[in-house]
């Protein structure tokens, strides 16, 4: 039969008479003008989830004709890993004891068209006891456009939080996401008594060489230390840039011992990196190890950056190692 023949939206086909008797009432033409008036996809199944209504939105929608649906299990209208959840679905709602023009219970769901294609589709459901025994009604539309809307959104909100924390150049975390790091490394060494260690490397004569051979090589030698530290430390470790060319490393639950084994091969790495780049860069590194908690996050932070400068403004190009007690440098 042709989409929009005339007919009855309402049918009992495959059904026994008493039932079909009983849905007389809905067939004259004002109820059958209303019924398919309605811009909504209008679908109603019986207990036995038989379709029993399917008006003209729902022809359009799911690209069925009444006649070819009206007796059919619901399970047509379904993609197949969709119906246990659906049937679970109708029967919780059922046991709610909604009654007629009750409406609200709104939930996201796929649905399947005559030839075969899915589509996300929102459905307002409402239940009536009739004569003929209970009816379930769906008022559906293709939310698609919703959907793709939503996740756009999302994926906008989520790339926006991504770069609220990270440096835009480098793409390591920024100063104010380490600054939180450091302060829940804090909390845990005072509630739990697990040791952490800050490293602060600053790149020594970096103007020099950004003035010599450009801002641009300037940048990528930037993007060549951050990814350094990236790669060489752990995947619990926090990398962040915290200055012009300052970089700081946490390194939660890290001992004297780890670090030690770790910061120097890290810094042979870094000056390879700069030999490879044909820059006279070297790197100024404080180290210090909390076995004790500190006052503040900014008393740690001004710890360690007097370790950094304490090579930086002697002999540059080396390391001091430091707790809270006192400072070593080598």
């Amino acid at each position: 039969m042709p989409l929009h023949e005339e007919r009855d939206p309402i049918m009992s086909a495959g059904l026994d008479s008493s039932v079909s008797e009983a849905y007389q009432p809905f067939t004259t033409d004002l109820m059958s003008g209303l019924i398919d008036s309605l811009g909504d996809a209008l679908i109603g199944i019986n207990a036995e989830q038989q379709i029993v209504l399917f008006n003209r939105g729902a022809e359009e929608l799911f690209d069925y004709c009444a006649p070819d649906v009206l007796g059919r299990q619901l399970d047509i209208l379904l993609p197949p890993d969709n119906r246990a959840a659906h049937e679970a679905h109708l029967e919780t709602f059922a046991k709610e004891g909604v009654r007629t023009r009750r409406m609200g219970h709104r939930r996201s769901i796929r649905a399947r068209r005559a030839d075969g294609t899915e589509f996300p589709a929102g459905a307002t459901i409402s239940v009536a006891d009739l004569d003929c025994g209970r009816i379930f009604f769906a008022a559906v539309r293709d939310i698609t456009h919703h959907v793709e809307t939503r996740n756009h959104l999302a994926e906008s909100l989520n790339e926006h939080q991504r770069l609220a924390r990270l440096d835009p150049l480098t793409d390591v975390l920024n100063g104010r996401v380490f600054k939180k790091a450091i302060e829940q490394s804090i909390k845990e060494l005072r509630e739990n008594g697990v040791p952490f260690t800050l490293v602060f490397i600053d790149a020594d004569r970096f103007k020099e060489a950004n003035d010599v051979h450009g801002h641009v090589f300037g940048d990528e030698l930037l993007k060549t230390v951050a990814a350094r530290l990236s790669s060489g430390f752990r995947s619990t470790d926090v990398v962040a840039r915290v200055g012009g060319d300052e970089f700081g490393v946490l390194m939660p639950d890290c001992t004297a011992e780890i670090a030690r084994t770790r910061i120097p091969k890290l810094r042979t790495a870094l000056l390879a990196d700069m030999q490879a780049m044909g820059a006279s860069v070297t790197f100024s590194i404080g180290v210090l190890n909390c076995i004790q908690p500190p006052e503040s996050v900014g008393a740690c932070l001004h710890a360690v950056d007097s370790l950094m400068y304490s090579i930086k403004y002697s002999t540059g190009d080396g390391i001091a190692w430091g707790e809270l007690d006192g400072v070593q440098q080598v």
